[in-house]
């Protein structure tokens, strides 16, 4: 009985602590590790979770927290999917994933990092490893497991890896870069396949894959940072990377400026002052309309 409770008040103190804003890396790693421990920690988990579910349930939701239930609600659930054995009739459910949940540890202790606006689906089974990287850009530090294949897939492409690191960016070009052993490529139309190493990328252009230059593998990883950066980057395709660094909407006139090429780095954390010295150097101007959008003209 008191193993119980203490099991119990355990549980209760990882319920407050998944649903905090500011929940660490360290931190879900410590809530998996605990949730391993015994089905009975699962068990009480989802049980002290349902109660106060059900006790919210009538109550109005704020924003902030709502935000942070959810990322605790699919957190949680994809520890128990992962746990429980699959059968081979039966497919693997999904189970969502934001950036605002970044970085996201999966029950293998893999980790993946997503860029804003990013979303993922993880299917985990006793076979196999499967995201679904919906939209965005993301990278991933996979945990070994040579009996279950990890793979990726995102627009009729396919990457596979074990016991690697690896960055792909679908917002824009497609980009696939390997920061860690290797990874195979395909595309699940053609079932062609290419293989790239620690140090490689291949970037997406007229549905062929190119091999990438090393400043532009840089440019790609650059998010990770805190930055992006541009060099010689259509004005349109800048803009969507800026967009989800801003709470308002951008967008321009003349759509001829898209193409516009720009070039800079870009500080994530100042996105405005950045967004404002890239627009000088075109000769653009910006103006707010009365939804405080911004207009390039």
């Amino acid at each position: 009985m008191i193993k119980y409770w203490l099991i119990r008040l355990q549980a209760k103190r990882w319920l407050t602590k998944m649903r905090a804003d500011n929940v660490t890396y360290e931190q879900q790693r410590a809530f998996v590790a605990w949730c391993k421990k015994s089905k009975q920690h699962q068990d009480t988990y989802f049980a002290e979770r349902d109660i106060l579910l059900n006790s919210n349930s009538n109550k109005a939701p704020r924003l902030g927290h709502s935000l942070a239930f959810l990322s605790l609600a699919a957190f949680a659930l994809t520890i128990w999917l992962f746990k429980t054995p699959n059968t081979s009739k039966v497919a693997p459910s999904l189970v969502y994933f934001s950036a605002e949940q970044s970085p996201v540890t999966l029950s293998d202790g893999s980790v993946i990092e997503l860029k804003k606006p990013t979303k993922i689906a993880v299917a985990y089974s006793q076979n196999e490893r499967i995201i679904k990287l919906l939209e965005g850009d993301a990278w991933f530090d996979v945990a070994s497991d040579a009996s279950r294949p990890f793979r990726v897939e995102f627009n009729n492409k396919q990457v596979t890896a074990l016991g690697t690191s690896f960055l792909i960016n679908t917002l824009g070009v497609a980009k696939v870069v390997v920061t860690e052993h290797k990874v195979s490529v395909t595309n699940t139309q053609t079932k062609q396949t290419q293989q790239l190493a620690q140090g490689e990328g291949l970037i997406l252009s007229n549905k062929h894959w190119l091999k990438m230059h090393a400043s532009e593998i840089n440019a790609a990883l650059a998010w990770r940072d805190g930055k992006l950066i541009f060099n010689a980057t259509p004005l349109g395709d800048a803009i969507k990377q800026l967009q989800p660094f801003v709470d308002y909407k951008i967008s321009v006139v003349n759509q001829q400026h898209l193409n516009l090429k720009v070039t800079g780095n870009v500080n994530t954390q100042s996105p405005e002052f950045a967004l404002s010295l890239l627009l000088e150097s075109l000769n653009l101007k910006q103006m707010r309309n009365a939804s405080n959008d911004l207009i390039i003209y």
